[in-house]
């Protein structure tokens, strides 16, 4: 069950258009929810998972209001240590792959144990050029 202001301040955050789609995702989750619709159902019209609609039925549930429809929930956790990153940074720019002029991510990624993903992101945040 949802008040009457609970229900109308998420029904405003559905129809404005600043508001960020993932906020207005867990809105209608939850008005979906109020209205009696399945886990499946809710799913199936808002073009999301199944454990995405429970996931955030259960966080409104445990805390019902908005700010826990509002609070940031960061993703993944990292999985390089700042150490890891640090000696990667220093590869690339102390040291030459033995079989070239510059390091490429592959390689480094390679060399080092890690993704070409990784390196590529740790390049791009640290704004390392190599050519």
């Amino acid at each position: 069950m949802l008040s009457p202001p609970l229900r109308h301040t998420l029904e405003l955050w559905v129809r404005d258009r600043n508001m960020p789609r993932k906020i207005v995702l867990r809105a209608r989750i939850v008005l979906g929810a109020a209205d009696g619709l399945s886990n499946s159902e809710l799913a199936r019209q808002l073009e999301t998972s199944r454990p995405t609609v429970i996931h955030w039925r259960r966080r409104f549930a445990a805390s019902p209001g908005v700010v826990e429809l509002l609070r940031p929930h960061p993703g993944r956790k990292k999985t390089l240590t700042a150490e890891k990153i640090e000696t990667i940074v220093s590869a690339t720019l102390q040291s030459t792959p033995p079989n070239g002029i510059r390091w490429t991510t592959r390689a480094l990624a390679r060399a080092q144990g890690v993704s070409h993903s990784s390196v590529f992101r740790i390049w791009k945040d640290r704004d390392l050029q190599i050519h």
